[in-house]
């Protein structure tokens, strides 16, 4: 659970002004990148991915985000505040929409929720920091197999015991750690040929979260065996990039 949760559900959810928005649909976009942030959103089911693109048409995904995470951070600044990025669903969602000005007079008394919400927003952007040391540090493979590793933590396991299905495309995934589609699929292939993941149409199936964070370590050691004294990106083909 983290900071803000037990806030936005025993407090937040409760305003008369808090919206309820469920079994939203994949692909049901929640804000855009520059519009004005009006709203906080809550995910209390379901996955949510956060893309920003810029003015060349190139995008990647910041981030993928799940149950008992909020978006639309924004809302918390000055006014005039506009999103930095889009929000699109990725799975059948429940999310709550907590208006501005509704959020503003729940929070204006109460300085100690102030303080939960800054402990959320400074550990979103550490998570972004980590995220700048993935792509600048360490070449698509180790990327690939990190992010599908944490991506398999946010879906619940499959009743029959094979492993987390993760409802994600190759040029989503591609867009999330900052490659190009046909470096991402070569990769895949490759990842699947070692048993450790399947593919499938729009689908990823990880049997094992810690096997692939296992894979990641020992990627990670043969990168800066083969070059020492210099970054693990320096041994890939391809760094960051955009499709």
């Amino acid at each position: 659970m983290n900071s803000v949760e037990p806030i936005i559900r025993g407090v937040l959810l409760q305003i008369p002004e808090a919206e309820s928005m469920l079994d939203l649909r994949r692909s049901t976009t929640l804000f855009s990148q520059d519009q004005p942030a009006d709203s906080l959103y809550y995910l209390e089911e379901g996955l949510a991915k956060m893309t920003r693109t810029n003015a060349s048409g190139d995008r990647i995904i910041l981030c993928i985000r799940g149950r008992g995470d909020l978006v639309g951070e924004e809302v918390l600044g000055e006014d005039g505040a506009r999103y930095e990025s889009e929000v699109e669903i990725l799975t059948p969602a429940n999310v709550y929409r907590i208006p501005r000005e509704a959020l503003r007079t729940a929070l204006g008394g109460h300085a100690d929720w102030g303080l939960s919400f800054i402990a959320y927003v400074l550990d979103r952007q550490q998570a972004l920091a980590r995220k700048v040391e993935l792509l600048c540090l360490h070449d698509v493979e180790y990327r690939v197999l990190h992010f599908l590793a944490d991506l398999a933590a946010l879906v619940k396991p499959l009743a029959d015991g094979s492993g987390s299905q993760i409802p994600i495309t190759q040029l989503e995934l591609a867009d999330l750690v900052g490659a190009t589609r046909e470096t991402t699929s070569t990769t895949l292939n490759q990842l699947e040929r070692k048993g450790l993941i399947k593919l499938s149409r729009r689908m990823l199936t990880v049997p094992s979260p810690e096997v692939l964070r296992s894979a990641a370590k020992e990627r990670e050691a043969t990168s800066r065996n083969s070059n020492p004294g210099g970054s693990s990106a320096a041994a890939s083909s391809e760094t960051v990039a955009t499709n």
